[in-house]
C-alpha cells in the first residue's frame, strides 16, 4: 500500500518522471489534489504500467503529462485532464485496452505520436479543444483503435499527416473537423484504406477540395 501522500509538499518539484510506475496494485489515484505542480516539467511515465489502475481525474494546475504517462495501464476506463492542460506527450494513453472515455479540457496545443494507439475500446474522441499548430509528429495516433467510431477535431486541428495515423482504425465512419481555414491531409495516414470513413468538412478550403479530388476521392 502506498504511504499517505496526500500532503506531501511538492511547490519546489520539477520531475515527476514514473513516480507510481508499474504500482500494479494501485487501483484508484491517491488523493493528490493540494500537490503543487506549477514547477514540474518531466512527468513521463508517471503512471505507465499501474495494470489495476481504473480511473484517473488528475488535480487543477496540471500543465503537463508526459510520455507514455498512462501506457499500458489496461484496467483504466475514465481519465479526466484539468482546465489548463497544454502539452501531452507521446504515447501517453497508448495501449490502455479499456479506456472508454477522455475528457479533454480546451487550449491543449502540444501533442505527439502514437497518443491513443491500442485503445481498443474506446468508441469517440471529441478532440474539439486541441491544437496542432506546432505539432510535427501525429504518426499511429489512433492506431489499432478497432472500435472507434467517429473523431471530433476543432479550428486549431490544422493536419491530418501522421504515417500510419488511422492504420487498424476498422469500425471508423466519421472524422468531423471545424476547420475554416488550410487544413493538411497527408497521404500515409491509411485513411485512405478505411471503406467505410466519412471526412466531413463544411467549411471546405481551396486544400480540402484538392485533395479530395486527388488523394481523397473515395472516402
Amino acid at each position: 500500500s502506498l504511504p499517505d501522500i496526500s500532503k506531501w509538499n511538492t511547490s519546489n518539484v520539477n520531475n515527476m518522471n514514473a513516480i507510481f510506475y508499474k504500482c500494479s496494485s494501485l487501483i484508484s489515484l491517491p488523493d493528490i489534489s493540494n500537490w503543487k505542480t506549477d514547477n514540474v516539467n518531466y512527468m513521463n511515465r508517471i503512471f505507465s504500467g499501474c495494470s489495476s489502475l481504473s480511473e484517473v481525474t488528475l488535480p487543477a494546475g496540471v500543465k503537463t503529462i508526459g510520455g507514455a504517462a498512462f501506457a499500458g495501464c489496461s484496467s483504466l476506463t475514465d481519465i479526466i485532464l484539468p482546465f489548463g492542460m497544454e502539452s501531452i506527450g507521446g504515447a501517453a494513453f497508448k495501449e490502455c485496452v479499456s479506456l472508454k472515455k477522455v475528457v479533454l479540457p480546451e487550449g491543449i496545443s502540444t501533442i505527439s505520436s502514437e497518443m491513443f494507439s491500442g485503445c481498443r475500446k474506446l468508441t469517440s474522441l471529441d478532440l474539439s479543444g486541441m491544437g496542432t499548430t506546432n505539432v510535427t509528429n501525429l504518426n499511429h495516433m489512433f492506431a489499432n483503435d478497432t472500435k472507434l467510431k467517429s473523431i471530433l477535431l476543432g479550428e486549431s486541428f490544422d493536419k491530418l499527416d501522421g504515417a500510419n495515423m488511422f492504420t487498424g482504425c476498422s469500425d471508423l465512419t466519421a472524422i468531423i473537423t471545424q476547420r475554416t481555414s488550410i487544413m493538411t491531409l497527408g497521404a500515409n495516414t491509411a485513411l485512405k484504406s478505411l471503406k467505410n470513413a466519412v471526412l466531413y468538412v463544411p467549411h471546405k478550403t481551396a486544400e480540402t477540395t484538392f485533395e479530395e479530388n486527388s488523394n481523397y476521392g473515395n472516402v
